[in-house]
């Protein structure tokens, strides 16, 4: 369990199922006018953001970690929602903070960048700033193969097994880290949507924006960000690597790097 202040509300706002795990709750810090969505990675849970969500609360500012919907439970649940109902979220999310704050921004880690991309592309006049950490633009070859042959393979089993470097940094933060250890069969061509959605909608955004990127990157590589960049219809942008670190930085040794970073662009 992941610590908290007495400001911390661990009830979710916005769904409260039974099952949730503990530790997956949403995560909410109310502070001052200044707010900041921030939205966890697919198959991931709120948990991977409270570090962030910490020092940006130290920092007065208002932080909201939605938990998505069908995350933080089980598979099977996860396997009845898609990215219509995770953006859904997202727009409750909003609707709940703009009570508290007259300033908000966004921003995701890894798959949580494509869908806040795509939500802020549509809402440009609700947000100040977008932080996009660490976001795809596609998949390894490997793993596009395995999702166009999903329909198939549904057929046999119902999740795929995560396969990961056996570093041990990453071994370290995986055994820490609250998410699913499987990926829902049926969530593999949201997947493939949302990415795909997220490219045209950078082509979309005027929102100033933060892009971040680890140089070591072990899903994606380090030429992402600079893609991100290129595509982005926005001029004021920023990019921003953070050094040898695992591809959810904000959980790795150097994340006070970026932490600094995102606070920086938040103030300006």
């Amino acid at each position: 369990m992941q610590k908290t202040d007495s400001n911390i509300q661990k009830t979710d706002i916005l769904q409260k199922p039974a099952n949730i795990i503990p530790g997956a709750e949403s995560i909410f810090y109310k502070r001052g006018k200044i707010g900041v969505i921030l939205i966890h990675g697919f198959t991931s849970t709120p948990q991977e953001m409270h570090f962030l969500a910490e020092f940006l609360a130290k920092n007065k500012i208002t932080v909201y970690c939605p938990r998505l919907a069908g995350h933080g439970t089980t598979p099977e649940e996860m396997a009845k929602t898609g990215v219509l109902d995770w953006l859904e979220t997202i727009e409750d999310t909003y609707l709940e903070m703009k009570k508290y704050c007259t300033k908000i921004f966004i921003g995701g880690s890894s798959f949580g960048a494509n869908l806040a991309v795509i939500h802020a592309s549509q809402n440009q006049q609700n947000y100040r700033g977008i932080i996009i950490m660490s976001m795809p633009l596609k998949l390894k070859r490997v793993e596009e193969a395995v999702l166009m042959l999903t329909p198939f393979i549904s057929k046999i089993k119902k999740t795929i097994d995560k396969r990961y470097p056996t570093e041990e940094n990453i071994k370290r933060i995986q055994k820490t880290k609250i998410h699913y250890k499987v990926v829902p069969i049926k969530n593999a061509g949201d997947l493939l949507e949302g990415i795909k959605s997220s490219k045209y909608a950078l082509t979309r955004l005027e929102l100033p924006t933060l892009v971040m990127q680890s140089t070591t990157d072990h899903h994606f590589g380090n030429e992402v960000a600079p893609e991100i960049m290129q595509t982005l219809k926005t001029k004021n942008k920023t990019l921003k690597f953070i050094p040898n670190s695992y591809h959810v930085f904000v959980l790795d040794r150097y994340r006070h790097i970026a932490f600094n970073h995102i606070l920086k662009f938040i103030k300006e």
